[in-house]
């Protein structure tokens, strides 16, 4: 991978804080640039390439529990954030109208996950 790929990257995993408890992590969304949905392979990736910088954090803030392009699916990055060890922040969007499918996706996870998460 190219130095121009390895600095967009830096760049889209925004460090943030939660300042209430000072949890570090990176901002991941849903999607590319150009609206393609983020797959389990690119969360994956992501997340095993944040770990690696050194001093990095081990959180990542999701700011959906909704895969991108579908009503009240899963997001696909909760698989790899357990293979990753990596510590979810799970955000809600509430976006066409309301928060109910974000709910429901947020329920269809713990079914799935439960503990793991």
């Amino acid at each position: 991978m190219g130095i121009l790929a390895h600095l967009l990257l830096l760049l889209s995993l925004q460090a943030t804080a939660s300042l209430a408890d000072g949890i570090l992590g990176f901002n991941y969304g849903s999607h590319w640039s150009n609206g393609t949905a983020k797959t389990a392979s690119d969360f994956q990736r992501q997340f095993e390439r944040a770990r690696a910088v050194r001093g990095s954090p081990s959180h990542a803030r999701l700011f959906t529990t909704v895969q991108h392009g579908t009503a009240d699916d899963v997001i696909a990055a909760l698989q790899p954030a357990i293979d990753t060890q990596t510590k979810l922040l799970l955000g809600l969007w509430p976006y066409q109208g309301g928060i109910e499918h974000e709910l429901i996706a947020l329920n269809r996870a713990l079914d799935l996950y439960g503990q793991a998460l």
